[in-house]
């Protein structure tokens, strides 16, 4: 089996298993939900449409012609970019558990900081901007948005305020504060002459391409994608942001710095925002428009655009997609036929709606639904049942609902005498009914699950689910047993690898080890010096104390300002008992009341008094013992001789630390300089010729095998381990001898990787070929057990039809004893069927 093929079998098999697990289910629930919502949100639409006598699907089609047309094309793909950008910004909050509602301002921000910093820096009447100014202008509003996100990221982590409430606010006060910049404060500088309430009008094409203004805002907004999606799939940081927003206190106790995350989360999700801010402003929007209170829509489109999605960055290149469709081409075609503008936005709306009730449709499973129908068009006896069991549940809802109309529950009502008991019986009834209600509902769904599990896990469709799994599961075997074999080979290269690192540094990486152990001698010597200074010296006795102190200080404190807590509390009590105290008169209750304030400010006084007295005390505690080191220290250098043994000994042994160093450092040159003059290239250029020669006439003798079957691997592994051997006695295990100069240790290393290539390649081609013969077995299994039981499924249909024949207007009574003996008909043919695997398993293990 050639490497292509290998490699094709071996990503096949990767990819049935991708598409089966319980991740890619998620993700396509998810995708589901979606599409089903903009279905549903385009039919009510058209519904809409229609009323008003307007074709959908003619309006919905003119709508993408329109959008896309050589008028509007450049305009729906600059919305597309700003969309995308903006839906990845408001993603990146909610995949980390934050609300980032605060993209309008965001945006504004972005755009109105550029404006001025712009016209800041060049005249009114400038009709191009220079490539570094439009840098600049990116670098402003990505640097805007995340400051005015960060505000909401740090309240939000450090004070708990909701960053919804924050955003919001921030939102107005951006607003208001560039209004009164553009409209009151600066309008000759920053304001518009010709458009007044509006910022000055940023000159166009900063983002052309010659005539093109389409590619730069789809390739920002295509890295932002890349970027994201990266980062979430592959990144530990992009883990990390996940792990808080889908639980804050799970990500907290397993170590990560929640608040950190939120507000890097947050400064993010403003930055990517500002990008948007920024496309917008050099593509579509130039200026913002201040003479009405209304924050620009188009920060709050990408939020219906992010929830749309599911925050998966992917998704936002599609719904932005569409919204830019509608954004662009909603208002022109709706004039078209003549309508308000304001459906196109109605349109989004409705959208917006069922996206929010997305969960509706990813439960929707009519797969499930149309398999359930099939197994009961079969299954006459079942289906009758059913309808019975539905027909009786109908009926009771119905007397559930009319009760009041129930001639028993009227006559139970006429043998009582109060509303109390009425309202037992009526209690009674409803109880009686809901009871039977819900046995129904258990039957019904037990019957289902029964029929489902006939047509799926038992008898003939079972055997073909059996067969199934046990192909799946030779092939995740097969597939874990050749990315061990690749993990091995790749740990092979890696330990080669390393030894040729070490032969080619072996000078440099021996005197690394040198001086590690020289400053290891060194730093021991000086601990040792400390050590010894300090017991001397008393510093660690004073130390001790003062932590000593200290604690008790704290605890005797603490024990303080306990004891004044429990006089407020008891001074409390009393002042409450005392005005709640009839038998004493107003004035009585007050001179009391002034007595305890009185007694309770005497008694914290006096406690105040004691902790100052602690700490007081405490502070003249630490100076003697503060003064007892310093005296001690003060002998020392007078005296002068354990000192200076200490230093001497400190010296000592950095000399000697030194002395075995540069002793090292020496052998180490001598031992380098015998190792060159070992060298010989002859030598080396014999073995690698020789294990060349192994290795060709190795890949003459595999190209002549016809791998059919599993024994001509054997042969062919026999053949490799010897050239192996050969390998191994010409040139060592480790591929690499002491006369070897740099450049023929890589020739040698070549030829070792390529023999254990060859025996991975030929490891692989055994294992999908015993892999392809297990499930041929399998497969033949499959088909003799089917072949052999033809007949009895021949009886088994005959039996059914007679049991099924029997069943015209039966009762459920009757119906339950029908599926009582198809069951029993079903657990023969069970039985039967696992023999006839049985006997197919032993014929498997002689083969």
């Amino acid at each position: 089996m050639n490497k292509f093929k290998q490699q094709k079998w071996f990503f096949t098999s990767k990819l049935r298993d991708v598409t089966q697990s319980n991740e890619f289910q998620k993700r396509q629930k998810y995708l589901k939900g979606s599409i089903l919502a903009i279905i549903a949100g385009f039919v009510v639409s058209g519904i809409l449409l229609a009323t008003l006598n307007v074709n959908p699907f003619d309006y919905f089609y003119r709508m993408f012609n329109v959008a896309f047309s050589e008028l509007y094309i450049s305009q729906t793909f600059n919305w597309m970019a700003i969309f995308i950008v903006g839906g990845v910004a408001v993603a990146i909050g909610f995949k980390t558990g934050v609300f980032n509602i605060g993209a309008p301002g965001q945006i504004l921000a972005a755009t109105s900081v550029s404006t001025i910093v712009l016209f800041s820096l060049v005249p009114k009447d400038t009709t191009s901007v220079e490539p570094s100014m439009i840098l600049l202008l990116f670098l402003v509003s990505v640097v805007s948005g995340a400051f005015m996100a960060f505000i909401a990221g740090i309240l939000k982590a450090m004070c708990n305020i909701h960053e919804v409430v924050t955003t919001i606010l921030l939102n107005w006060f951006i607003w208001y504060l560039f209004k009164w910049i553009f409209v009151s404060g600066y309008p000759n500088q920053f304001g518009s002459t010709s458009l007044p309430g509006a910022s000055m009008e940023i000159p166009s094409g900063m983002l052309n391409i010659g005539e093109n203004e389409i590619i730069i805002p789809l390739l920002i907004a295509g890295g932002i994608v890349v970027i994201a999606t990266l980062l979430f799939l592959k990144t530990t940081f992009g883990f990390k942001l996940k792990a808080v927003g889908n639980s804050s206190n799970a990500a907290k106790y397993s170590g990560i710095n929640v608040k950190q995350k939120i507000i890097i989360a947050m400064t993010m999700s403003g930055a990517i925002a500002g990008v948007a801010g920024f496309i917008s402003m050099a593509t579509l929007n130039p200026n913002t428009f201040f003479a009405n209170d209304n924050l620009p829509t188009m920060g709050f489109d990408v939020i219906a655009i992010s929830l749309i999605a599911f925050n998966n960055p992917v998704g936002m290149i599609f719904i932005g997609g569409l919204w830019g469709v509608i954004q662009n081409a909603g208002a022109p075609i709706s004039s078209l036929y003549g309508i308000p503008t304001q459906i196109a936005g109605l349109v989004t709306g409705i959208i917006l709606y069922f996206a929010a009730i997305s969960v509706i449709f990813m439960m929707f499973k009519p797969q499930q639904f149309f398999k359930m129908w099939i197994y009961l068009l079969k299954a006459k006896t079942e289906r009758k049942a059913l309808w019975l069991l539905y027909c009786k549940k109908y009926r009771l809802s119905l007397r559930k609902t009319f009760i009041k109309f129930d001639k028993e529950y009227r006559q139970a009502i006429k043998t009582t005498q109060t509303l109390i008991d009425e309202k037992i019986v009526k209690m009674d009834f409803q109880g009686i009914i809901k009871l039977e209600l819900n046995q129904i509902s258990a039957i019904i769904k037990a019957l289902k699950k029964q029929l489902n599990e006939k047509n799926t896990t038992q008898g003939f469709a079972g055997i073909r689910n059996r067969y199934l799994k046990n192909v799946q599961q030779i092939h995740q075997q097969t597939r874990t047993m050749i990315e061990d074999e690749k993990f091995k080979l790749n740990l092979f290269k890696t330990e080669l690898g390393e030894y040729q690192k070490q032969q080619i540094n072996w000078l440099a990486m021996q005197n690394k080890q040198a001086k590690k152990t020289y400053k290891k001698a060194v730093k021991q010597a000086q601990e040792f010096y400390k050590g010894e200074l300090g017991n001397i010296s008393f510093a660690f006795q004073y130390r001790d104390h003062k932590t000593t102190l200290k604690s008790t200080l704290a605890k005797q404190h603490f024990n303080i300002r306990e004891n004044i807590i429990n006089l407020k509390s008891n001074a409390k009590m009393q002042i409450n008992a005392t005005k709640h105290d009839q038998t004493l008169s107003k004035n009585s209750q007050f001179d009391c009341i002034k007595m305890i304030k009185k007694q309770l400010k005497a008694q914290v006084k006096i406690e105040n008094i004691q902790i100052k007295t602690l700490q007081f005390e405490t502070k003249l505690a630490m100076r003697a013992a503060k003064k007892q080191a310093s005296e001690q220290m003060q002998l020392l250098k007078k005296e002068a001789v354990k000192l200076k043994q200490l230093k001497q000994k400190l010296l000592a042994d950095q000399m000697e630390a030194k002395t075995i160093y540069k002793t090292c450092l020496n052998q180490n040159k001598q031992e380098n300089h015998k190792r060159n003059q070992q060298v010989d290239l002859l030598l080396s250029d014999e073995k690698i010729n020789q294990a060349s020669k192994i290795i060709m006439n190795l890949e003459t003798e595999l190209a002549q095998f016809n791998v059919q079957d599993l024994q001509t691997y054997t042969m062919i592994f026999k053949k490799i381990e010897q050239a192996n051997k050969k390998i191994n006695l010409l040139l060592t295990n480790k591929a690499i001898e002491i006369y070897d100069a740099p450049e023929k240790m890589v020739d040698r290393i070549e030829l070792v990787v390529k023999l254990h290539q060859m025996k991975y390649q030929a490891f692989v081609g055994y294992e999908i070929l015993k892999a392809q013969l297990a499930m041929a077995l399998e497969k033949h299994k499959y088909q003799t057990t089917c072949r052999n039981l033809k007949l009895l499924k021949q009886e088994t249909k005959q039996k059914l039809s007679v049991l099924h024949k029997t069943n015209k207007r039966c009762t459920f009574e009757q119906l339950k004893e029908i599926m009582h003996q198809k069951d029993a008909l079903h657990l023969s043919l069970e039985a039967t069927i696992r023999i006839e695997e049985q006997k197919n398993m032993a014929l498997k293990e002689v083969k």
